[in-house]
């Protein structure tokens, strides 16, 4: 009777959302015909596509390798006023030629078809893995806003934290948009005004920076390059300055 073969395998934490699509490339020839590699790509509900690759082994285990990683949402995933791009469709290619590539193509909710990156499978052990390194780039990101934002609350004589009027009115203890953007233009964390402007929108809605009190933009987390656009910083944030000027005052004591 006629033999079946059935592969089984199995790939977890790879994805962060659930998965919508997988589809299985061509079987790819390295060096010779008895070394071939097994090409796939999924697709995850949060933009995500994450293309694999597998020896094909004929006794034992193998490790699979991730080759190429696409974010559809990486230029948007700091703010929640835009849309979430979805995955509706997702196919592999083969490009002919001596040197077999692999072409992922996606079509998405906002009505486009995307032809992706076109990568070649990687021979094992020669290159590092496409998701790992992914993800360490995240968390380097992350660390880099982190950064930025503890020093604008450490610089309390750049952004200052004061009481101010407003039509009447006195809002204890807050800062102005404007001298947050100063900020960030002097110190080169973004190139111009508009580019900084941007980047607090990121770190008011990623790190929870701070919070508008004024009633221009009160509760959103937003930043207007305004004198009258007064903000309070917020969570683990919050006493930051304070500290900042008690260090400050006791190191302008004299010791007797």
């Amino acid at each position: 009777g006629e033999t079946i073969k059935k592969e089984v395998i199995c790939i977890t934490g790879a994805h962060t959302g659930a998965i919508m699509a997988v589809r299985q490339g061509p079987r790819l020839s390295k060096d010779d015909d008895d070394n071939t590699t097994l090409s796939f790509s999924s697709a995850s509900e949060d933009g995500k596509v994450l293309s694999f690759a597998i020896p094909v082994a004929k006794i034992g285990k193998c490790n699979p390798s991730c080759f190429n990683v696409v974010n559809h949402n990486i230029a948007n995933r700091y703010f929640v006023d835009t849309q979430s791009i979805g995955i509706s469709a997702l196919d592999c290619l083969v490009m002919p030629g001596k040197v077999k590539d692999v072409v992922v193509t996606t079509s998405t909710n906002n009505g486009s078809i995307n032809l992706l990156k076109r990568v070649g499978v990687p021979k094992e052990g020669t290159q590092g893995d496409a998701l790992l390194r992914y993800r360490q780039a995240m968390e380097e990101e992350s660390l880099t806003l982190y950064a930025i934002a503890e020093q604008i609350c450490k610089d309390t004589e750049a952004v200052e934290s004061r009481n101010r009027k407003l039509n009447m009115k006195t809002f204890k203890n807050v800062f102005t948009g404007q001298d947050v953007v100063s900020y960030l233009v002097d110190n080169e964390y973004a190139a111009s005004r508009e580019d900084a402007v941007d980047l607090g929108c990121v770190l008011a809605t990623h790190l929870s920076l701070f919070e508008c009190v004024s009633k221009k933009c009160q509760g959103m987390k937003r930043l207007e390059d305004d004198a009258k656009s007064f903000y309070k910083w917020s969570g683990e944030f919050s006493g930051i300055p304070s500290e900042t000027q008690k260090l400050a005052k006791s190191a302008s004591m004299p010791v007797d």
